[in-house]
């Protein structure tokens, strides 16, 4: 079983961050994870799927926050290439996002991963998914989708 938890939140700031809330979002404020600089996945294993791809790559996720790929597959959601290590594996994962300005962090804690999209922003804007490949050495059992905006 996976669990799915979203939280979004903005520094320094008391008002909503958005003004609709996307489906996927659930708010998980008293998780507390202990992140570290290792428990942060590189980048080079985090891609953004292209826009061509978002609405596909949204219904494949439409009853599950992670679905695994063969690394052929993997390569038609993004723009740039896999690292295609023999020891890591390619997951769509679900994302959101509150403005496309900012970037996606995934932190592996366990068998829980934290997916944070943190952009720029300077008023409330509607929530929108944005799905993910992230290459993973294993399946988690735990996914946290978050979203944060500062101004």
């Amino acid at each position: 079983m996976i669990l799915i938890g979203i939280y979004s939140g903005m520094l320094g700031c008391n008002h909503e961050l958005w003004t609709t809330k996307d489906e996927w979002f659930l708010d998980c404020t008293a998780i507390r994870l202990p992140y570290t600089k290792e428990s942060e996945i590189d980048k080079r294993f985090v891609h953004p799927v292209r826009q061509q791809a978002i609405d596909k790559s949204i219904a494949m996720l439409s009853d599950r926050p992670i679905v695994k790929l063969p690394p052929d597959q993997a390569k038609q959601f993004i723009n740039d290439s896999l690292v295609g290590t023999d020891s890591r594996q390619p997951f769509l994962v679900r994302g959101v996002y509150l403005n496309s300005s900012g970037a996606f962090m995934v932190y592996r804690i366990g068998n829980t991963i934290h997916v944070i999209h943190e952009s720029l922003g300077h008023k409330a804007v509607p929530m929108k998914k944005w799905p993910i490949i992230i290459e993973l050495a294993n399946e988690p059992t735990e996914v946290y989708i978050t979203c944060s905006m500062a101004e």
